[in-house]
């Protein structure tokens, strides 16, 4: 089986490439949560929650798992609430974790 297979190949153009991708600034990462959670609150509206249960999802979700959603919370008309860390900069590390 493996001889057969081998012949298979044989002579067919293989070529291998290697990818490499910078890694994402910290507001690349914040812009990215703010996507997602624009794209949640559009999909949950066509579901037909209202933006008071929406807004304690999305806060919910950044309770237990903040990475999720950046860290961004929403009051209960849809606004997003940005974090700050207690110096009143960023949250995030160099890494865009927060």
């Amino acid at each position: 089986m493996l001889t057969l297979q081998k012949n298979m190949l044989t002579g067919l153009p293989l070529t291998t490439t290697n990818a490499f991708t910078a890694k994402q600034s910290v507001a690349q990462s914040a812009a990215g949560a703010v996507s997602n959670i624009q794209g949640m609150v559009s999909n949950l509206q066509k579901m037909g929650m209202k933006m008071p249960d929406i807004s304690k999802y999305i806060n919910s979700l950044t309770k237990t798992n903040p990475i999720q959603t950046g860290g961004i919370t929403m009051d209960e008309s849809g606004n997003l609430i940005y974090p700050s860390s207690p110096d009143g900069g960023t949250p995030y590390d160099d890494q865009g974790n927060l």
